[in-house]
């Protein structure tokens, strides 16, 4: 980082005593820093038959693409005494398709390390902790636990898949008096202050070392910049696909309300305006999308030819233009916004 990179950061953020562990960067650096706050965090959401002894982080380097991809997953992966994997993450965001992708990497990881000629059972389980920062499920509960069960008699067929998730949206569905520890992991995670954070050190040994181990990452002019990447590009995404929903439902309204005027001419009134809606709202989506990608893409300087900008035009599949859109924000030139990969 150059010296007017830090100097930027120090002056934007200089007054700030503890970055946001909410932020996926600043909970990456955390959980690296001190093993010990890794082993508890994972203690209070994982049931295990012994205490954790041994553990090695598998990916402890930011990935070589982070500064040129802010899109990119930063995850902790840690091995357990090689008995278990476990692959440890801050969302804050909820993507279309985000689903598909936490089952994806799970996938990705279960597989990695089984070479040709390897036997089935060398693999070992891979157990996902996802925390996230809205929302995903509808039951009322802070935690899930998720296996690959039978629908009716609720028989396991394999062990070695279990996926996590917290909402702290929900966390007053979760009492204290059930897991102390869990509880102040997510009011920590949660804190929005330096006297709450303060609170929680004088609560528990464990919460003053990650206390301690934050405010000491928040002082790193490093740490600062690139926190400070990662909000500006999360606001950016977040404000392009609010953009894209704004258009699509304006531009959808009024071809709707066109399109039902002729029809119901034509065809009745009440079914004209009933068809005219829906068909003026997709198509207004699908235009909207696609004129969103395009400005997208020029304002970040990628350059497109005359047949992919015809590509994306003619494109009618809302959620392929949906994973465009998500893909433009981030992609380094044309090609990879075509790329089959899921995020």
């Amino acid at each position: 980082m150059n010296t007017s990179q830090s100097q930027n950061t120090t002056d934007t953020i200089k007054d700030v005593r503890f970055l946001d562990p909410k932020l996926d960067i600043v909970f990456k650096l955390l959980m690296q820093r001190d093993l010990s706050l890794l082993k508890s965090m994972i203690e209070s959401i994982v049931k295990l038959p012994e205490s954790i002894t041994e553990l090695t982080i598998l990916n402890p380097d930011l990935p070589k693409e982070y500064s040129s991809d802010k899109g990119v997953v930063l995850d902790v992966r840690v091995c357990l005494a090689n008995k278990a994997i476990f692959d440890v993450e801050m969302q804050t965001e909820l993507p279309i398709g985000i689903r598909s992708r936490f089952l994806y990497y799970w996938a990705k990881e279960y597989t990695c390390e089984l070479n040709r000629g390897d036997n089935y059972f060398d693999l070992i389980p891979v157990i996902s902790i996802i925390w996230l920062g809205r929302n995903l499920f509808n039951a009322e509960k802070f935690h899930n636990i998720f296996h690959l069960t039978e629908d009716t008699t609720h028989e396991v067929f394999c062990s070695d898949i279990e996926i996590h998730t917290l909402e702290l949206q929900k966390i007053n569905y979760l009492k204290e008096s059930d897991n102390p520890q869990l509880y102040r992991w997510s009011r920590f995670l949660l804190a929005d202050s330096d006297e709450e954070f303060d609170r929680l050190a004088q609560e528990d040994l464990v919460m003053k070392n990650a206390r301690d181990n934050l405010e000491e990452i928040s002082a790193d002019p490093n740490a600062q910049f690139w926190a400070r990447e990662r909000k500006m590009w999360a606001r950016c995404h977040a404000h392009i696909m609010s953009s894209i929903r704004k258009e699509a439902i304006t531009q959808g309204r009024a071809e709707g309300r066109a399109e039902g005027r002729a029809e119901g001419r034509t065809e009745g009134r009440a079914e004209g305006r009933a068809e005219g809606r829906t068909e003026g709202r997709t198509e207004g989506m699908v235009q909207g999308k696609s004129q969103t990608i395009l400005t997208v893409l020029e304002a970040r300087g990628i350059q497109l030819d005359d047949l992919q900008r015809q590509r994306i035009l003619a494109c009618s599949d809302i959620e392929c233009l949906n994973h465009w859109a998500y893909k433009a924000v981030s992609i380094s030139n044309i090609e990879e916004l075509f790329e089959v990969n899921i995020i």
